[in-house]
Protein backbone atom coordinates (compact mmCIF):
# COMPACT_ATOMS: atom_id res chain seq x y z
CA UNK A 1 0.00 0.00 0.00
CA UNK A 2 1.19 3.68 -0.59
CA UNK A 3 1.72 6.31 1.60
CA UNK A 4 -1.16 9.56 1.31
CA UNK A 5 1.63 11.47 -0.32
CA UNK A 6 2.30 9.22 -2.88
CA UNK A 7 -1.51 9.10 -4.07
CA UNK A 8 -2.16 9.81 -7.63
CA UNK A 9 -4.29 12.95 -8.07
CA UNK A 10 -7.11 11.00 -9.16
CA UNK A 11 -6.98 9.06 -5.93
CA UNK A 12 -7.09 12.08 -4.21
CA UNK A 13 -9.87 13.91 -6.39
CA UNK A 14 -11.85 11.07 -4.98
CA UNK A 15 -10.75 10.87 -1.54
CA UNK A 16 -12.11 14.66 -1.66
CA UNK A 17 -15.57 13.30 -2.91
CA UNK A 18 -15.41 10.70 0.08
CA UNK A 19 -14.89 13.24 2.58
CA UNK A 20 -17.65 16.08 1.30
CA UNK A 21 -20.29 13.46 1.01
CA UNK A 22 -20.41 12.78 -2.69
CA UNK A 23 -20.23 9.14 -1.79
CA UNK A 24 -23.78 9.34 -0.47
CA UNK A 25 -23.79 5.26 0.85
CA UNK A 26 -26.26 5.92 4.05
CA UNK A 27 -28.96 6.81 1.34
CA UNK A 28 -28.81 3.14 -0.32
CA UNK A 29 -29.14 1.42 3.39
CA UNK A 30 -25.36 0.58 3.77
CA UNK A 31 -22.83 1.74 6.46
CA UNK A 32 -20.24 3.73 5.73
CA UNK A 33 -18.26 1.34 7.89
CA UNK A 34 -19.00 -1.73 6.42
CA UNK A 35 -18.49 -0.26 2.90
CA UNK A 36 -14.96 0.81 3.67
CA UNK A 37 -14.25 -2.21 5.41
CA UNK A 38 -16.13 -4.04 1.95
CA UNK A 39 -13.60 -1.87 -0.15
CA UNK A 40 -10.46 -2.63 1.72
CA UNK A 41 -11.25 -6.21 2.03
CA UNK A 42 -11.15 -6.28 -1.71
CA UNK A 43 -8.05 -4.66 -2.31
CA UNK A 44 -5.93 -5.89 0.79
CA UNK A 45 -7.85 -9.04 2.08
CA UNK A 46 -5.48 -9.66 5.16
CA UNK A 47 -4.84 -7.95 8.69
CA UNK A 48 -1.46 -6.34 8.01
CA UNK A 49 -3.47 -4.97 4.96
CA UNK A 50 -6.32 -3.35 7.14
CA UNK A 51 -4.15 -1.73 9.54
CA UNK A 52 -2.29 -0.27 6.69
CA UNK A 53 -5.47 0.95 4.98
CA UNK A 54 -6.55 2.31 8.06
CA UNK A 55 -3.09 4.04 8.59
CA UNK A 56 -3.33 5.77 5.13
CA UNK A 57 -6.79 7.11 5.86
CA UNK A 58 -5.46 8.36 9.35
CA UNK A 59 -3.41 10.80 7.05
CA UNK A 60 -5.63 11.72 4.58
CA UNK A 61 -7.84 13.27 7.24
CA UNK A 62 -10.69 11.12 6.49
CA UNK A 63 -11.56 7.32 7.18
CA UNK A 64 -14.18 6.96 4.01
CA UNK A 65 -11.29 8.60 1.88
CA UNK A 66 -10.05 4.89 0.10
CA UNK A 67 -13.75 3.76 0.14
CA UNK A 68 -13.73 6.66 -2.73
CA UNK A 69 -10.45 5.69 -4.36
CA UNK A 70 -11.44 1.61 -4.24
CA UNK A 71 -14.61 3.03 -6.18
CA UNK A 72 -12.43 4.13 -8.84
CA UNK A 73 -11.43 1.31 -9.56
CA UNK A 74 -14.82 -1.19 -9.68
CA UNK A 75 -15.22 -2.48 -13.34
CA UNK A 76 -18.96 -1.15 -13.63
CA UNK A 77 -22.02 -0.19 -11.98
CA UNK A 78 -23.73 -3.56 -14.61
CA UNK A 79 -20.93 -6.06 -12.36
CA UNK A 80 -22.55 -7.20 -9.06
CA UNK A 81 -20.73 -9.13 -6.45
CA UNK A 82 -22.81 -10.42 -3.41
CA UNK A 83 -20.99 -10.40 0.30
CA UNK A 84 -22.56 -10.67 3.65
CA UNK A 85 -21.11 -8.56 6.51
CA UNK A 86 -22.98 -7.78 9.67
CA UNK A 87 -23.65 -4.29 9.16
CA UNK A 88 -25.06 -5.24 6.08
CA UNK A 89 -28.42 -6.38 7.48
CA UNK A 90 -27.44 -10.15 7.72
CA UNK A 91 -27.89 -10.26 4.16
CA UNK A 92 -25.82 -10.54 0.91
CA UNK A 93 -25.23 -7.24 -0.43
CA UNK A 94 -24.47 -6.18 -4.07
CA UNK A 95 -21.48 -4.09 -5.27
CA UNK A 96 -23.65 -2.74 -8.02
CA UNK A 97 -25.34 -0.21 -5.20
CA UNK A 98 -21.80 1.22 -5.42
CA UNK A 99 -21.71 3.63 -8.18
CA UNK A 100 -18.78 5.24 -9.69
CA UNK A 101 -17.63 8.39 -8.19
CA UNK A 102 -17.79 11.02 -10.90
CA UNK A 103 -19.26 8.56 -13.59
CA UNK A 104 -19.48 9.73 -16.94
CA UNK A 105 -20.89 5.96 -17.50
CA UNK A 106 -23.88 8.07 -19.10
CA UNK A 107 -21.85 9.77 -21.74
CA UNK A 108 -19.82 6.70 -22.89
CA UNK A 109 -22.08 5.62 -25.74
CA UNK A 110 -21.58 9.50 -27.24
CA UNK A 111 -18.44 8.38 -28.70
CA UNK A 112 -19.52 4.97 -30.28
CA UNK A 113 -22.46 6.94 -31.85
CA UNK A 114 -19.79 9.23 -33.58
CA UNK A 115 -18.09 6.19 -35.04
CA UNK A 116 -21.94 5.02 -36.12
CA UNK A 117 -22.77 8.32 -38.02
CA UNK A 118 -19.02 8.84 -39.14
CA UNK A 119 -19.37 4.78 -40.45
CA UNK A 120 -21.46 5.10 -43.73
CA UNK A 121 -19.35 7.66 -45.15
CA UNK A 122 -16.60 5.86 -44.29
CA UNK A 123 -17.34 2.71 -46.06
CA UNK A 124 -18.46 4.39 -49.13
CA UNK A 125 -14.63 5.53 -49.79
CA UNK A 126 -13.68 2.29 -49.07
CA UNK A 127 -15.67 0.65 -51.80
CA UNK A 128 -14.53 3.37 -54.11
CA UNK A 129 -11.26 1.87 -53.32
CA UNK A 130 -12.48 -1.49 -54.11
CA UNK A 131 -14.16 -0.24 -57.36
CA UNK A 132 -11.20 1.15 -58.72
CA UNK A 133 -8.44 -0.69 -57.22
CA UNK A 134 -9.76 -4.46 -57.68
CA UNK A 135 -9.67 -4.25 -61.42
CA UNK A 136 -6.18 -2.28 -61.48
CA UNK A 137 -5.03 -5.56 -59.28
CA UNK A 138 -6.25 -7.92 -62.30
CA UNK A 139 -4.14 -6.25 -64.87
CA UNK A 140 -1.18 -7.20 -62.95
CA UNK A 141 -0.48 -3.07 -62.05
CA UNK A 142 -0.38 -3.68 -58.28
CA UNK A 143 2.63 -4.58 -55.50
CA UNK A 144 0.84 -8.11 -55.36
CA UNK A 145 2.86 -8.74 -59.05
CA UNK A 146 6.39 -8.79 -57.31
CA UNK A 147 5.69 -11.17 -54.77
CA UNK A 148 3.86 -13.51 -57.22
CA UNK A 149 7.01 -12.90 -59.37
CA UNK A 150 9.43 -13.68 -56.60
CA UNK A 151 7.36 -16.87 -55.59
CA UNK A 152 7.35 -17.99 -59.16
CA UNK A 153 10.82 -17.88 -59.01
CA UNK A 154 11.62 -19.61 -55.77
CA UNK A 155 9.89 -22.02 -56.97
CA UNK A 156 11.09 -22.96 -60.32
CA UNK A 157 14.80 -22.81 -58.55
CA UNK A 158 15.76 -19.45 -59.69
CA UNK A 159 15.83 -17.96 -55.98
CA UNK A 160 19.40 -16.70 -56.52
CA UNK A 161 18.20 -14.29 -59.04
CA UNK A 162 15.84 -12.46 -56.87
CA UNK A 163 17.25 -9.34 -57.34
CA UNK A 164 18.33 -9.16 -60.57
CA UNK A 165 16.63 -6.32 -61.94
CA UNK A 166 16.68 -8.18 -65.67
CA UNK A 167 15.93 -11.50 -64.95
CA UNK A 168 12.96 -10.60 -62.43
CA UNK A 169 11.46 -8.07 -65.05
CA UNK A 170 11.73 -11.05 -67.52
CA UNK A 171 9.61 -13.14 -65.84
CA UNK A 172 7.09 -10.88 -64.83
CA UNK A 173 6.60 -9.55 -67.99
CA UNK A 174 6.40 -12.62 -69.12
CA UNK A 175 3.95 -14.06 -65.96
CA UNK A 176 2.09 -11.26 -65.20
CA UNK A 177 2.42 -7.36 -67.14
CA UNK A 178 4.83 -5.21 -68.39
CA UNK A 179 4.65 -3.01 -65.09
CA UNK A 180 8.14 -3.99 -63.44
CA UNK A 181 7.96 -3.89 -59.83
CA UNK A 182 11.13 -5.22 -58.24
CA UNK A 183 10.88 -7.69 -55.41
CA UNK A 184 12.07 -5.17 -52.08
CA UNK A 185 11.80 -7.94 -49.33
CA UNK A 186 14.01 -10.56 -47.80
CA UNK A 187 13.84 -14.12 -49.71
CA UNK A 188 12.64 -15.94 -47.08
CA UNK A 189 9.01 -14.46 -47.65
CA UNK A 190 9.07 -15.21 -51.35
CA UNK A 191 9.06 -18.75 -50.57
CA UNK A 192 5.30 -18.20 -49.13
CA UNK A 193 4.43 -17.42 -52.73
CA UNK A 194 5.45 -20.39 -54.46
CA UNK A 195 2.44 -22.37 -53.61
CA UNK A 196 0.00 -19.90 -55.08
CA UNK A 197 2.24 -18.84 -57.98
CA UNK A 198 1.61 -22.23 -59.08
CA UNK A 199 -2.29 -20.53 -59.95
CA UNK A 200 -2.89 -18.21 -62.84
CA UNK A 201 -2.19 -14.45 -61.65
CA UNK A 202 -5.68 -13.55 -62.03
CA UNK A 203 -6.95 -16.81 -59.92
CA UNK A 204 -4.05 -16.14 -57.63
CA UNK A 205 -4.64 -12.32 -57.03
CA UNK A 206 -8.22 -13.71 -56.21
CA UNK A 207 -7.17 -16.64 -53.64
CA UNK A 208 -4.52 -13.57 -51.85
CA UNK A 209 -7.16 -11.20 -51.91
CA UNK A 210 -9.47 -13.84 -49.42
CA UNK A 211 -6.54 -14.88 -47.83
CA UNK A 212 -5.90 -11.03 -46.75
CA UNK A 213 -9.37 -10.81 -46.06
CA UNK A 214 -9.32 -13.61 -43.44
CA UNK A 215 -5.64 -12.31 -41.70
CA UNK A 216 -7.77 -9.37 -40.83
CA UNK A 217 -10.34 -10.87 -39.55
CA UNK A 218 -7.98 -13.62 -37.44
CA UNK A 219 -5.58 -10.49 -36.19
CA UNK A 220 -8.50 -8.88 -34.30
CA UNK A 221 -9.23 -12.74 -33.01
CA UNK A 222 -5.77 -12.72 -31.35
CA UNK A 223 -5.64 -9.32 -30.31
CA UNK A 224 -5.53 -9.37 -26.38
CA UNK A 225 -9.56 -9.24 -25.01
CA UNK A 226 -10.92 -5.52 -25.02
CA UNK A 227 -14.75 -6.34 -24.89
CA UNK A 228 -15.11 -4.47 -27.87
CA UNK A 229 -14.68 -6.73 -30.56
CA UNK A 230 -17.95 -5.15 -32.57
CA UNK A 231 -16.97 -1.43 -32.44
CA UNK A 232 -13.53 -3.27 -33.00
CA UNK A 233 -14.48 -4.65 -36.38
CA UNK A 234 -16.50 -1.71 -36.95
CA UNK A 235 -12.77 0.15 -36.65
CA UNK A 236 -10.82 -3.20 -38.99
CA UNK A 237 -14.07 -2.65 -41.71
CA UNK A 238 -13.65 1.48 -42.19
CA UNK A 239 -9.85 2.12 -41.34
CA UNK A 240 -8.58 2.93 -45.39
CA UNK A 241 -5.29 1.20 -44.86
CA UNK A 242 -6.98 -2.23 -44.57
CA UNK A 243 -8.27 -2.35 -47.50
CA UNK A 244 -5.55 -0.45 -49.42
CA UNK A 245 -3.35 -3.71 -48.41
CA UNK A 246 -5.74 -5.95 -49.23
CA UNK A 247 -6.80 -4.82 -52.81
CA UNK A 248 -3.33 -3.82 -53.79
CA UNK A 249 -1.94 -7.76 -52.57
CA UNK A 250 0.43 -6.28 -50.23
CA UNK A 251 1.69 -8.17 -47.35
CA UNK A 252 0.74 -6.08 -44.92
CA UNK A 253 -1.89 -7.58 -43.30
CA UNK A 254 0.78 -10.71 -42.97
CA UNK A 255 2.26 -8.27 -40.68
CA UNK A 256 -0.59 -6.78 -38.96
CA UNK A 257 -1.22 -10.66 -38.01
CA UNK A 258 2.08 -11.43 -36.92
CA UNK A 259 1.93 -7.77 -35.08
CA UNK A 260 -1.47 -8.89 -33.19
CA UNK A 261 -0.49 -12.61 -32.10
CA UNK A 262 3.16 -10.37 -30.80
CA UNK A 263 1.18 -8.17 -28.61
CA UNK A 264 -1.39 -10.70 -27.15
CA UNK A 265 2.20 -12.92 -25.87
CA UNK A 266 3.49 -10.16 -24.94
CA UNK A 267 0.35 -8.53 -22.76
CA UNK A 268 0.36 -12.23 -20.92
CA UNK A 269 3.72 -11.73 -19.89
CA UNK A 270 5.35 -14.26 -22.59
CA UNK A 271 8.32 -11.56 -23.78
CA UNK A 272 10.20 -14.01 -25.62
CA UNK A 273 7.87 -15.56 -27.67
CA UNK A 274 6.22 -12.27 -28.21
CA UNK A 275 9.82 -11.29 -29.59
CA UNK A 276 11.02 -14.50 -31.37
CA UNK A 277 7.15 -14.36 -33.53
CA UNK A 278 8.12 -10.45 -34.50
CA UNK A 279 11.26 -11.36 -36.16
CA UNK A 280 9.06 -12.93 -38.48
CA UNK A 281 7.51 -9.93 -39.41
CA UNK A 282 11.48 -8.70 -40.94
CA UNK A 283 9.85 -8.63 -44.47
CA UNK A 284 8.85 -5.01 -43.17
CA UNK A 285 12.36 -4.39 -40.95
CA UNK A 286 11.54 -0.64 -40.99
CA UNK A 287 8.57 -1.29 -39.08
CA UNK A 288 9.87 -3.87 -36.68
CA UNK A 289 12.99 -2.75 -35.85
CA UNK A 290 12.36 1.16 -34.58
CA UNK A 291 9.88 -1.30 -31.99
CA UNK A 292 12.66 -3.36 -30.86
CA UNK A 293 14.83 -0.38 -29.99
CA UNK A 294 12.18 1.22 -27.80
CA UNK A 295 11.60 -2.37 -26.02
CA UNK A 296 15.49 -1.87 -25.35
CA UNK A 297 15.40 1.40 -23.96
CA UNK A 298 12.29 0.14 -21.80
CA UNK A 299 14.62 -2.82 -20.52
CA UNK A 300 12.68 -5.32 -21.81
CA UNK A 301 15.54 -8.26 -22.02
CA UNK A 302 13.51 -10.80 -22.37
CA UNK A 303 11.49 -9.48 -25.46
CA UNK A 304 14.66 -8.61 -27.36
CA UNK A 305 16.70 -11.49 -26.16
CA UNK A 306 13.41 -13.69 -28.14
CA UNK A 307 13.63 -11.20 -31.17
CA UNK A 308 17.45 -11.42 -31.74
CA UNK A 309 17.88 -15.57 -32.60
CA UNK A 310 14.37 -15.51 -34.35
CA UNK A 311 15.88 -12.88 -36.25
CA UNK A 312 19.22 -14.78 -37.00
CA UNK A 313 17.11 -17.48 -38.07
CA UNK A 314 15.45 -15.18 -40.36
CA UNK A 315 18.65 -14.26 -41.93
CA UNK A 316 20.23 -17.06 -42.06
CA UNK A 317 17.36 -19.15 -43.91
CA UNK A 318 16.95 -16.31 -46.33
CA UNK A 319 20.75 -16.65 -47.01
CA UNK A 320 20.72 -20.40 -47.38
CA UNK A 321 17.63 -19.98 -49.41
CA UNK A 322 18.96 -17.37 -52.44
CA UNK A 323 22.52 -17.24 -50.97
CA UNK A 324 24.51 -14.86 -48.76
CA UNK A 325 26.02 -13.33 -51.82
CA UNK A 326 22.23 -12.02 -52.69
CA UNK A 327 21.71 -10.27 -49.09
CA UNK A 328 24.55 -8.49 -49.65
CA UNK A 329 23.18 -7.34 -53.23
CA UNK A 330 19.87 -6.86 -51.22
CA UNK A 331 21.60 -4.55 -48.60
CA UNK A 332 23.00 -2.59 -51.44
CA UNK A 333 19.49 -1.96 -53.18
CA UNK A 334 17.89 -1.36 -49.56
CA UNK A 335 20.34 1.51 -49.50
CA UNK A 336 19.75 2.45 -53.06
CA UNK A 337 16.05 2.83 -52.44
CA UNK A 338 16.52 4.53 -48.91
CA UNK A 339 18.59 7.14 -51.23
CA UNK A 340 21.77 6.87 -49.38
CA UNK A 341 23.94 5.15 -51.89
CA UNK A 342 24.23 5.16 -55.42
CA UNK A 343 20.81 4.84 -57.55
CA UNK A 344 20.32 1.18 -59.08
CA UNK A 345 18.64 0.68 -62.12
CA UNK A 346 14.73 -0.12 -60.50
CA UNK A 347 15.77 0.42 -57.01
CA UNK A 348 15.83 4.28 -57.09
CA UNK A 349 13.00 6.37 -55.43
CA UNK A 350 11.10 8.42 -57.83
CA UNK A 351 9.99 11.87 -56.94
CA UNK A 352 6.26 10.62 -57.19
CA UNK A 353 7.16 7.77 -54.77
CA UNK A 354 7.97 9.88 -52.39
CA UNK A 355 5.11 12.13 -52.41
CA UNK A 356 2.88 9.03 -51.93
CA UNK A 357 4.79 8.14 -48.88
CA UNK A 358 3.57 8.80 -45.46
CA UNK A 359 6.51 8.68 -42.91
CA UNK A 360 8.42 11.68 -41.50
CA UNK A 361 11.19 10.92 -43.96
CA UNK A 362 8.37 11.85 -46.65
CA UNK A 363 7.32 14.75 -45.13
CA UNK A 364 10.87 16.19 -45.04
CA UNK A 365 11.91 15.15 -48.15
CA UNK A 366 8.93 16.56 -49.98
CA UNK A 367 9.48 20.40 -47.98
CA UNK A 368 12.93 20.69 -48.21
CA UNK A 369 14.89 22.11 -50.83
CA UNK A 370 17.80 19.61 -50.15
CA UNK A 371 17.65 15.70 -50.09
CA UNK A 372 20.26 15.70 -47.85
CA UNK A 373 19.47 17.89 -44.98
CA UNK A 374 16.00 15.99 -45.45
CA UNK A 375 18.44 13.23 -44.33
CA UNK A 376 19.81 15.07 -41.72
CA UNK A 377 16.06 16.26 -39.95
CA UNK A 378 14.65 13.28 -40.27
CA UNK A 379 17.47 11.73 -38.15
CA UNK A 380 17.64 14.37 -35.96
CA UNK A 381 13.38 14.63 -35.32
CA UNK A 382 13.64 10.52 -35.47
CA UNK A 383 16.26 10.52 -32.51
CA UNK A 384 13.88 13.22 -30.46
CA UNK A 385 10.92 11.54 -30.80
CA UNK A 386 12.82 7.96 -29.85
CA UNK A 387 13.67 9.84 -26.30
CA UNK A 388 10.67 11.39 -25.43
CA UNK A 389 8.46 8.04 -26.46
CA UNK A 390 10.69 6.04 -24.56
CA UNK A 391 10.61 8.42 -21.54
CA UNK A 392 6.83 8.76 -21.74
CA UNK A 393 6.38 5.15 -22.23
CA UNK A 394 8.52 3.64 -19.74
CA UNK A 395 5.69 3.48 -16.66
CA UNK A 396 2.84 1.93 -19.14
CA UNK A 397 1.81 -1.86 -19.23
CA UNK A 398 3.06 -4.04 -21.87
CA UNK A 399 -0.42 -4.04 -23.73
CA UNK A 400 0.17 0.08 -23.90
CA UNK A 401 4.32 0.29 -24.44
CA UNK A 402 3.66 -2.36 -27.59
CA UNK A 403 0.60 -0.26 -29.14
CA UNK A 404 3.11 2.97 -28.28
CA UNK A 405 6.00 1.07 -30.11
CA UNK A 406 3.64 0.50 -33.08
CA UNK A 407 2.72 3.97 -33.20
CA UNK A 408 6.24 5.52 -33.01
CA UNK A 409 7.61 3.06 -35.22
CA UNK A 410 4.92 3.77 -38.85
CA UNK A 411 6.16 7.19 -38.17
CA UNK A 412 10.45 6.96 -38.19
CA UNK A 413 10.15 4.62 -40.85
CA UNK A 414 12.21 5.64 -43.71
CA UNK A 415 9.93 3.71 -46.25
CA UNK A 416 6.57 3.92 -45.70
CA UNK A 417 2.94 3.39 -47.62
CA UNK A 418 -0.57 4.00 -46.91
CA UNK A 419 -1.26 0.19 -46.72
CA UNK A 420 1.86 -0.21 -44.48
CA UNK A 421 -0.42 1.58 -41.97
CA UNK A 422 -2.66 -0.95 -41.53
CA UNK A 423 -0.80 -2.12 -38.46
CA UNK A 424 -1.99 1.32 -36.58
CA UNK A 425 -4.86 -1.07 -36.13
CA UNK A 426 -3.26 -1.85 -32.82
CA UNK A 427 -2.98 1.25 -31.28
CA UNK A 428 -6.39 1.99 -32.09
CA UNK A 429 -8.13 -0.60 -30.74
CA UNK A 430 -6.20 0.03 -27.48
CA UNK A 431 -7.50 3.04 -27.40
CA UNK A 432 -10.91 1.96 -28.30
CA UNK A 433 -10.36 -0.08 -25.11
CA UNK A 434 -10.38 3.30 -22.69
CA UNK A 435 -13.04 4.88 -24.35
CA UNK A 436 -15.40 2.26 -22.92
CA UNK A 437 -14.56 2.81 -18.95
CA UNK A 438 -13.54 7.22 -19.56
CA UNK A 439 -14.30 9.48 -21.70
CA UNK A 440 -11.17 10.21 -22.61
CA UNK A 441 -10.59 12.73 -25.52
CA UNK A 442 -7.29 11.79 -25.74
CA UNK A 443 -7.97 8.22 -26.18
CA UNK A 444 -11.31 9.51 -29.16
CA UNK A 445 -8.83 11.78 -30.95
CA UNK A 446 -6.47 8.96 -31.46
CA UNK A 447 -9.57 6.93 -33.17
CA UNK A 448 -10.30 9.81 -35.34
CA UNK A 449 -7.35 11.09 -36.29
CA UNK A 450 -6.47 8.28 -38.75
CA UNK A 451 -9.92 6.89 -39.35
CA UNK A 452 -10.93 10.52 -41.25
CA UNK A 453 -6.89 11.73 -42.16
CA UNK A 454 -6.00 9.39 -43.95
CA UNK A 455 -8.50 9.02 -46.71
CA UNK A 456 -8.40 12.87 -47.31
CA UNK A 457 -4.56 12.67 -47.45
CA UNK A 458 -4.22 9.77 -50.12
CA UNK A 459 -6.64 12.18 -52.19
CA UNK A 460 -4.67 15.10 -52.04
CA UNK A 461 -1.07 15.24 -50.80
CA UNK A 462 -0.02 11.99 -49.18
CA UNK A 463 3.03 13.26 -47.25
CA UNK A 464 1.65 15.54 -45.54
CA UNK A 465 -0.15 12.85 -43.28
CA UNK A 466 2.93 12.61 -41.52
CA UNK A 467 1.58 15.36 -39.70
CA UNK A 468 -1.40 13.52 -38.34
CA UNK A 469 0.26 10.51 -37.60
CA UNK A 470 2.72 12.90 -35.23
CA UNK A 471 -0.91 14.06 -33.98
CA UNK A 472 -1.76 10.82 -33.07
CA UNK A 473 1.58 9.86 -31.76
CA UNK A 474 0.81 12.40 -29.17
CA UNK A 475 -2.93 11.74 -28.28
CA UNK A 476 -2.16 8.27 -28.18
CA UNK A 477 0.94 8.77 -25.69
CA UNK A 478 -1.56 11.01 -23.68
CA UNK A 479 -4.48 8.81 -23.28
CA UNK A 480 -2.57 5.73 -22.62
CA UNK A 481 -0.27 8.09 -19.84
CA UNK A 482 -3.34 9.57 -17.98
CA UNK A 483 -5.04 5.96 -18.17
CA UNK A 484 -1.57 4.78 -16.15
CA UNK A 485 -2.31 7.00 -13.28
CA UNK A 486 -6.09 6.80 -13.19
CA UNK A 487 -5.88 3.13 -13.12
CA UNK A 488 -2.92 3.39 -10.20
CA UNK A 489 -0.48 1.31 -12.47
CA UNK A 490 2.87 2.90 -10.65
CA UNK A 491 5.15 1.02 -9.50
CA UNK A 492 4.54 1.02 -5.52
CA UNK A 493 7.32 -0.43 -3.61
CA UNK A 494 5.73 -3.36 -1.02
CA UNK A 495 2.16 -2.65 -2.24
CA UNK A 496 -0.78 -4.76 -3.20
CA UNK A 497 -1.97 -3.05 -6.50
CA UNK A 498 0.49 -5.30 -8.64
CA UNK A 499 -3.04 -7.16 -9.54
CA UNK A 500 -4.21 -4.28 -11.28
CA UNK A 501 -4.47 -4.79 -14.82
CA UNK A 502 -1.63 -3.07 -17.03
CA UNK A 503 0.83 -2.81 -13.71
CA UNK A 504 4.25 -3.09 -15.52
CA UNK A 505 6.78 -4.77 -14.21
Amino acid sequence: MCRAGQLSRSRLRLCAAGHTGSLDTESRGLHSEFVMELLAGYVLPDDAGLCAFDAVSSNVGVRTSLVAARLHYLPSAKDTKSLSHPHAGGGAVRTQALPYANSDAGRHPRFHEVIAALLPLLLGGELLLWIVLVPVGLRGQVDFAMFYTAGYMVRIGQSGQLYNYDVETRYQNQLVSKTPAPYTHLPYEALLFAPISLLPYRVAYWLFLFVNLGLAILALLLMPPTGLGRWALVILASFFPVSAAIADGQDSIILLTIACAAWLLFSKKQESLAGGLLALGLFRFQIVLPMVGLMFLWKRWRFVAGFVPGAALVLAFSGWLAGFGQLQVYGSHILSLSAVAGHETGYSLSTSQSQRMVSLRALFTNILPSGQLAQIITLLASIALLVWVASRGRTLGRKHQFALAIAFSVLVSYHLFVYDLAILLIPMVAALELTRDTQSRAAQAAILIPLLTVPVGILWRPFLLALPLLAFLFAITCAFRMHSEQAGEELVEGGNYAALDGVPS
